[in-house]
């Protein structure tokens, strides 16, 4: 789950995190601000569904990549793990990202910090009782701990936002994903993982679309309409 959501993470902020910062410099801090919340639909509008569809599609990547004997804890872990991954990616990609805009990345020691002392108590008293689940739900929660002390220490030093009509349009983007790959079921091999992930990213491409999931559509459209517009007759006397 970490390998392929960081990928996918990396190569958003890679793109997007010095275009923030020349707005910040070149525009200011509002600017900056409102720059900071575009980047971060664009991260979640590929991260969210990302990390939904390797949950949906645990059976399949578990049957495929581990023993049989293992197969069932592995596909039961994955959906905890994709949130877990989710929590990180949108962290670290985006949250943090405030430490570095205001210029104080040492603060992020108090986000860290406390989740980490916090995540290795709690794996002492839940593994021996609960084995590799309690250890999977330990790990969500303490990434949840350093999204919510990220985002208000964050805040606090600089304004990142993400729009909220826009983060919904994101959420909602994936239920219709969701639905169907969980009423259509292939076979449990190469060719249906593969059918799997085609079938659920076209679905949300079409349900993004229609949703103007982070301006999808509105881009789409500049795109494709044609740029050259009629020349006025020239005015003679």
């Amino acid at each position: 789950m970490e390998r392929p959501t960081t990928l996918i993470c990396s190569s958003i902020s890679t793109a997007t995190f010095p275009l923030v910062v020349q707005v910040l410099e070149n525009q200011g801090r509002e600017a900056a601000r409102l720059q900071a919340g575009r980047n971060g639909i664009a991260l979640l509008a590929v991260l969210l569904p990302a990390c939904a569809g390797l949950a949906l599609t645990a059976d399949y990547i578990a049957a495929l990549l581990v023993g049989p004997a293992f197969r069932p804890g592995v596909a039961a872990l994955l959906p905890i793990m994709g949130l877990t991954a989710l929590a990180r990616g949108f962290r670290a990609h985006f949250i943090d990202h405030a430490f570095h805009l205001s210029g104080r990345p040492l603060l992020m020691l108090w986000t860290y910090g406390p989740a980490t002392v916090m995540n290795i108590a709690l794996n002492l008293y839940v593994i021996p009782r609960y084995g590799m689940m309690g250890a999977a739900w330990t790990a969500l929660l303490c990434q949840g701990a350093t999204v919510a002390f990220g985002w208000f220490i964050g805040t606090s030093l600089f304004p990142i936002w993400l729009p909220v009509g826009q983060t919904l349009s994101c959420i909602v983007a994936i239920i219709p994903m969701s639905v169907v790959l969980t009423l259509i079921r292939f076979p449990l091999n190469w060719s249906g993982l593969l059918a799997a992930v085609l079938l659920g990213a076209g679905v949300y491409v079409v349900s993004a679309l229609v949703l103007n999931v982070g301006g999808m559509r509105t881009l789409g459209l500049d795109r494709v309409r044609p740029r050259v517009r009629p020349k006025m007759p020239a005015l003679t006397d």
